[in-house]
């Protein structure tokens, strides 16, 4: 998606709330729409309920290719929600990185890493930044970094804005 793109700048938007379909390039499973929120004055996508996700890319055979090594989301999250990262290393090995609010203690294979994410502050609005190379080198000792090829956000959140960053 974005591997034949300039990602020189300072960053990549992967999502802004703007726009008359903002959400067509996202897979997108139960209750997730777009509207207007007057707490974060802006349009928002709603993710909620206990199996509602948005996948970018919507195809799971295609790649991401974002080189960032900062991943931005911008957002208010709720009490229960997770990130989940498809993310390749330099040999084009793909392992996954899964941040939830439901995990307790770190769990890493060779091939993915469940991370706890209990610290990120609930219902107020925030800008989490995931420095995604720093957690790839450090749950997959050996490797780097090379890109995320899929990000999937799991409910319950309040989304304004993602972005890759440098």
């Amino acid at each position: 998606m974005y591997a034949n793109h300039f990602q020189g700048g300072t960053h990549v938007d992967v999502f802004v709330a703007k726009g008359s379909n903002p959400l067509s390039a996202w897979k997108l499973t139960g209750a997730v729409k777009k509207e207007y929120d007057k707490s974060g004055k802006g349009m928002v996508a709603i993710c909620e309920g206990s199996t509602s996700k948005m996948q970018l890319p919507a195809n799971d055979k295609t790649n991401l290719g974002l080189r960032q090594p900062y991943l931005v989301i911008q957002g208010q999250f709720g009490k229960s929600f997770s990130v989940e990262m498809r993310v390749s290393d330099m040999a084009g090995k793909r392992r996954r990185i899964h941040l939830s609010s439901g995990i307790m203690h770190v769990d890493r294979t060779q091939m993915h890493a469940r991370l706890p994410l209990n610290f990120v502050k609930r219902g107020g609005w925030l800008n989490l930044v995931l420095h995604v190379a720093d957690l790839f080198d450090h749950n997959f000792p050996g490797s780097s970094f090379a890109e995320v090829d899929g990000i999937t956000l799991h409910s319950s959140l309040r989304l304004t804005k993602s972005l890759g960053n440098y």
